[in-house]
């Protein structure tokens, strides 16, 4: 059997603290069952991974792995997630690539050299937050006409 990973991210440039997703498909080229397969998930640092549509191994760890038992020929897994930089990070400049690594594995998959797919994403600044407030105070409520007030 062949196994083959894609993977994909829905924005190729990001906004810190905003969340982006990530998309892995392995497929099973035939034309025998896989078995034993694993995933792995190289994420860049300080990105952080959640709403898995697949749960990993451990969701805290580096890499992301995960494990399934067999693959049909002709079949696919899909597993998506959320993924997410935060704007604590200090950007070295900008924007800032990052690559994200993943691949998969099968100890009978005859064909290696499309096992890894990898994407890249440019992280800009989050834009500032500002909580301004305006207050307006006159000092008479009642005027005349032609004398000044403040």
């Amino acid at each position: 059997y062949d196994l083959a990973l894609t993977k994909t991210v829905n924005a190729d440039t990001v906004t810190q603290d905003r969340a982006f997703s990530y998309t892995l498909a392995i497929s099973n080229l035939g034309p025998n069952s896989a078995r034993d397969i694993r995933l792995t998930d190289f994420l860049p640092d300080s990105v952080t991974a959640s709403g898995f549509s697949v749960a990993p191994i451990d969701a805290n760890a580096s890499p992301l792995q995960w494990e399934f038992p067999m693959l049909s020929p002709g079949a696919s897994l899909v597993v998506t997630f959320q993924a997410e930089v935060p704007d604590s990070l200090i950007l070295p400049q900008l924007p800032f690539e990052r690559f994200n690594t993943a691949f998969v594995s099968s100890p009978l998959d005859t064909n290696a050299a499309n096992d890894t797919a990898r994407v890249s994403v440019f992280i800009l600044e989050a834009p500032p937050y500002y909580d301004l407030a305006l207050t307006k105070t006159v000092n008479a409520d009642t005027v005349t006409q032609g004398r000044a007030f403040s």
